[in-house]
């Protein structure tokens, strides 16, 4: 994790007055070390989306490909993804009531 460009992303979050909250199924105690404090670190990705404007998807964990889009979807402000993975289909998502943005992909 002390290279992953989530570290970058998360630093540039927080520099910019946003509050982060995150989950990571492998890495939950060494991002508690490394990102010290600027993340709000949750039990599991329903958590850590809840009350928030919008998902960022930086790693591929077989937990995020099928999670609970319902629960997730109500339990946000915002439902906006930003999937930097590209493991979402962007019409199955604006079906569920998201929008989303997948991360260099171009206009189709």
């Amino acid at each position: 994790m002390r290279e992953a460009p989530s570290i970058i992303l998360v630093n540039a979050l927080h520099e910019a007055g946003a509050r982060l909250q995150a989950y990571d199924p492998v890495a939950i105690k060494e991002a508690q070390q490394i990102l010290n404090g600027k993340v709000e670190l949750k039990e599991d990705a329903t958590a850590a989306a809840a009350n928030s404007d919008a998902i960022i998807l930086v790693t591929e964990w077989p937990e995020f490909r099928l999670p609970n889009w319902e629960v997730i979807c109500k339990n946000m402000t915002n439902p906006v993804i930003f999937d930097g993975r590209n493991i979402y289909h962007k019409e199955d998502m604006e079906k569920r009531g998201f929008t989303y943005y997948g991360i260099g992909v171009g206009k189709k």
